[in-house]
């Protein structure tokens, strides 16, 4: 009983402060700090920065390391949320190893390759 009742208690506050909803599909979205559009149009410093540090594990060959994100048209959202929080076996990237300005422009990369919605 006392697991529930803090239970009932604890996850509105993680959900508030910061946790990501549900859909009713199962999958998890992208907080709201990380919503809006792609604020850069420097493709070739994105594409640096695919180079430097993606496109090692990120390769275009199946068998790749990670995943191919080429085609995968994701949402700037979460792709945002996929580079600074990691998953699986992904590091997650803080603004020391890619900064807010690298970051916009490998999304706007991204466009171009289709892994980044337009």
């Amino acid at each position: 009983m006392k697991y529930r009742t803090l239970l009932a208690l604890t996850l509105p506050l993680a959900i508030a402060c910061g946790g990501t909803a549900t859909t009713t599909t199962g999958t998890t979205t992208a907080p709201a700090s990380y919503d809006g559009p792609v604020t850069s149009t420097d493709v070739a410093l994105g594409q640096q920065v695919w180079a430097a540090k993606c496109g090692g594990c990120h390769t275009e060959q199946d068998g790749a390391y990670g995943p191919i994100v080429a085609g995968t048209n994701e949402s700037a959202a979460d792709m945002r949320r996929q580079v600074r929080e990691g998953g699986g076996r992904m590091p997650g990237f803080g603004e020391s190893q890619i900064s807010a300005a690298e970051l916009e422009a490998l999304l706007a990369y991204l466009q171009t390759t289709g892994g980044v919605a337009r």
